[in-house]
């Protein structure tokens, strides 16, 4: 079983107890592990410069992740689209803690 969308330690509670409810009298053992995840995100060049990037969001209106982007090392001149201006995706994996 998984977590699937849990946010808070109330969910979190709501998600053990309804395992609990499953296995009744069992005695549970839990692993916890950091959540990585993929993240589509969509990247803005001009002129070979990196502009501004986006998530895809709900593949119609994504989240303004340009300051975030603008942190990764891998994401500079040398690896724009040759064409003056262009938009390049990206897949990136995002460590949840």
């Amino acid at each position: 079983m998984s977590l699937d969308n849990t946010y808070s330690q109330e969910e979190a509670r709501d998600f053990v107890a309804r395992v609990q409810k499953l296995l009744p009298g069992e005695t549970l053992e839990w692993i916890v592990e950091p959540k990585v995840d993929g993240v589509a995100i969509n990247l803005r060049f001009e002129k070979g410069v990196f502009i501004c990037g986006a998530t895809r969001g709900d593949g119609t209106t994504g989240d303004d992740v340009t300051a975030n982007l603008k942190t990764i090392r891998s994401i500079h001149p040398g690896c724009a689209p040759r064409e003056a201006s262009r938009r390049k995706s990206w897949k990136c994996a995002v460590r949840c803690i």
